[in-house]
């Protein structure tokens, strides 16, 4: 038998609109990068390095399929092109050298979806929700991607309070956008620690929620930066450089509405005590939330003076009345770490393991 044959790879040629329309049209532009050729029908929409980044077929270097695998892999995970198409031909001019064909399909510049759901489940006994989304790709021509969501819907419970009877007394309307950049943007470099081989992408999002007639109603403002990256196969590591959360509560006086077991203890004890007639409605229970607030106010201030049980009763309501009204910022950074054993989707032995700091 013949001894088997290393091959160099001699040139690699990318074309960048490898789409059925195209097959007869002639190549129009090219540019020459680092050994590497990109070929258009029109001008390159792409800036090179964005592309030959995710090429591991190199020039002066042998054939390898696992180089072949990586580059398939990465090019895909740009989310601006199809799956890629790589092949291999002999160059007649230099013997055991290759020619690498990376043909590319690029996918629509923008997608534009959205969809409905009817809701029943334990706590909503009817709800509509709908979200819009729309995705543009390679925004500034280096395979970026940018995405922004709306979301809305609407529902009825008997779970929560609500003083008014509506039928729909659950309400919640957002907006989502996130920037995915397909590197690590960062101020050093981290070539060395992970490579591109790792695959690294970065995120940075924002997002606004505003619920309506659930409770104590809220507003929730989020922002992050995020760093992906895959050391191997099936290991996968997330940095959260910042993640910051605003949580405003914007019907804070609901409260009394809401926990109604400390509304029924204060109110026993507002007439226990005989605490102002001005607090009381016309059937002698406290007002939500004027009537309760005076209340506590006249035990603070030693208008009224109860038993040291039902003192530190009422302060106790009292404290988890302001923790749980509070407006909240909450700013956080995480790593986590995730890997599995699992090969195959069809695969029923297999171990998984994750880990968050």
């Amino acid at each position: 038998s013949a001894p088997f044959e290393l091959y160099k790879i001699n040139k690699v040629n990318i074309f960048t609109e490898n789409i059925p329309q195209n097959q007869k049209l002639a190549t129009l532009d090219s540019v020459v990068y680092k050994d590497f050729t990109l070929y258009s029908v029109a001008k390159l929409k792409y800036r090179p390095k964005s592309i030959t980044d995710g090429v591991f077929i190199t020039k002066g270097k042998y054939f390898s399929d696992n180089n072949t695998v990586l580059t398939s892999k990465y090019l895909s995970n740009l989310k601006v092109f199809n799956y890629p198409l790589i092949q291999y031909i002999e160059d007649k001019k230099e013997k055991n050298s290759l020619i690498a064909n990376i043909y590319l399909s690029p996918r629509k510049k923008y997608t534009f979806g959205y969809s409905t759901d009817f809701i029943h489940s334990n706590i909503q006994e009817f709800g509509i929700s709908g979200n819009t989304f729309l995705s543009i790709r390679n925004v500034f021509n280096g395979a970026e991607t940018f995405e922004i969501g709306v979301r809305g819907s609407i529902g009825a419970s008997k779970d929560f309070a609500n003083p008014n009877n509506n039928f729909f007394n659950i309400s919640e309307i957002g907006a989502d956008a996130k920037l995915n950049f397909p590197r690590l943007l960062l101020p050093i470099k981290t070539d060395k620690i992970i490579p591109k081989t790792m695959i690294p992408y970065s995120t940075i999002s924002i997002g606004y929620s505003k619920q309506t007639n659930i409770g104590l109603d809220k507003q929730n403002l989020t922002t992050s930066i995020t760093y992906n990256w895959t050391p191997k196969r099936n290991t996968t590591f997330r940095f959260d450089l910042l993640n910051v959360q605003f949580v405003k509560n914007i019907n804070a006086e609901n409260y009394f509405n809401v926990y109604r077991s400390s509304y029924s203890v204060l109110n026993q004890l507002a007439n226990t005590y005989n605490a102002n007639p001005n607090y009381f409605d016309g059937n002698g229970n406290l007002i939500i939330s004027d009537g309760a607030n005076n209340f506590i106010n006249d035990i603070n201030t030693g208008v009224i003076n109860p038993t040291p049980t039902d003192t530190k009763i009422i302060n106790s309501i009292n404290e988890q009345k302001s923790r749980l009204t509070e407006d909240n910022l909450i700013v956080g950074t995480t790593i986590s770490f995730s890997q599995t054993s699992q090969k195959d989707p069809t695969e029923l032995s297999f171990y998984a393991v994750k880990a968050k700091i």
